[in-house]
């Protein structure tokens, strides 16, 4: 677990936490799994364009997958996993202002007088992951 805080700027704090396992089954098989899940929230939203900001972001990733001892000290595993991600994000939207007859507001150059509203939304992600690989211990 690790938790980390920033006093300063955009007063951001995350949290982390990881955890595995290795179960040995049968003989030369043993089954691998592990998790992983992260978050990290903006006191102060973090800017990324003129019209959002992202205010917290979330992430999770789990992997499984079985583990074969191939040769002394050597081993060959598949693993399935999925990647989530989470951002949430604080938005302004510029609509049209609307005087008290419910007519757009036009500016002396012609154009609507925009006015800009606060809101929030949110963007997920999900990805599956497969990964092989072969370990020799040396």
């Amino acid at each position: 677990y690790d938790h980390a805080e920033e006093d300063d700027l955009f007063k951001r704090s995350s949290d982390r936490i990881m955890a595995g396992v290795s179960a040995e089954i049968w003989g030369p098989i043993s089954l691998l799994g592990g998790i992983q899940m992260a978050n990290k929230k903006f006191d102060n939203a973090l800017p990324i364009t003129e019209f959002a900001s992202i205010a917290k972001v979330d992430e999770m990733f789990v992997l499984a997958g079985p583990r074969i001892k191939i040769a002394p000290n050597s081993y060959f595993s598949v693993q399935y996993g999925m990647l989530t991600d989470k951002m949430s994000l604080n938005t302004t939207t510029a609509v049209p202002m609307l005087d008290a007859a419910g007519a757009p507001v036009v500016g002396v150059d012609g154009n609507p007088v925009m006015d800009l509203k606060p809101g929030s939304d949110e963007l997920s992600i999900d990805k599956t992951v497969i990964i092989a690989d072969v370990t020799v211990n040396f």
